[in-house]
């Protein structure tokens, strides 16, 4: 489950990217950089640490919550007309 976390956490630090019209910076800098964005989520920081955090700390099914409501938070970001 850590490997499909991580994938998520990839593809939705792109999805924020796109959406915020920056290019994404190479992974070592990807946290830094989310967190600088203008729009992002409420509470996304949050939940994208706890989706990381490693195995012990969080159990899988709270994983699994956590990423099902990170990709409910984005779907309004998705639908939203910019320009």
């Amino acid at each position: 489950f850590l490997l499909s976390a991580s994938r998520l956490a990839r593809c939705v630090a792109s999805f924020l990217f796109a959406v915020n019209r920056r290019f994404e910076p190479s992974d070592r800098m990807l946290a830094e950089r989310i967190a600088t964005l203008p729009v992002i989520p409420d509470g996304f920081l949050g939940q994208l640490d706890n989706l990381i955090r490693p195995i012990g700390d969080i159990t899988m099914e709270a994983r699994r919550e956590i990423a099902q409501h990170i990709v409910r938070s984005l779907l309004p970001l998705a639908l939203e007309e910019r320009e």
